[in-house]
């Protein structure tokens, strides 16, 4: 009898965990968990860069078979001096009452996604395609689509005169001195 009740106190102490154990399982969880969510955030960004990416390659691409199809000159316009903010697609340059609206594309970014553009005329930031569908050489040759802080995950588009639009992902070095 004595003998059995040594065994019963001997497994009553072996079924519990000390509590230096459950510190030492809650830090090891906590570091996992923060790699994973760092992880997890950077992913996210470049996910939000490159859907920005595919609805301005799309705008580019629908404003183009807009002009062929009603045989007129089709404008996209950036909303701010940042394309990030969203565009809008127009029958004109100026773009200024609701009949000349053909679509308003509201693109709201987080702060760390910016773009920037090159022009073969400085003082243009709109695209311009004739009906025929070929873009003006005075206007945007090339949007870069930026991460701050990160080498990866940028995005650029080029527009050709001949009205191709090219998406591109992982800018190279030079584009991103010009996101800066």
């Amino acid at each position: 009898m004595l003998k059995q009740r040594k065994v019963l106190q001997s497994i009553k102490y072996c079924q519990a965990f000390t509590l230096v154990e459950l510190l030492v399982v809650i830090a090891i969880v906590a570091i996992l968990a923060t790699i994973a969510s760092a992880g997890f955030s950077k992913t996210s960004t470049s996910n939000r860069a490159m859907a920005l990416s595919g609805k301005l390659t799309s705008s580019f691409k629908f404003a183009r078979s807009e002009a062929q199809r009603t045989d007129k000159e089709v404008f996209i316009i950036p909303k701010t001096s940042f394309w990030g903010d969203g565009w809008k697609i127009c029958s004109t340059e100026a773009c200024s009452n609701e009949s000349e609206l053909i679509e308003n594309i509201d693109s709201s970014v987080e702060s760390n996604i910016f773009t920037s553009h090159t022009t073969s005329n400085s003082s243009s930031s709109f695209v311009r395609f004739s009906n025929e569908g070929i873009a003006d050489p005075e206007n945007i040759v090339q949007i870069n689509i930026c991460i701050k802080g990160e080498t990866s995950g940028h995005y650029k588009i080029y527009l050709k005169q001949s009205g191709v639009i090219k998406e591109e992902p992982d800018a190279t070095i030079a584009d991103l001195i010009l996101c800066k």
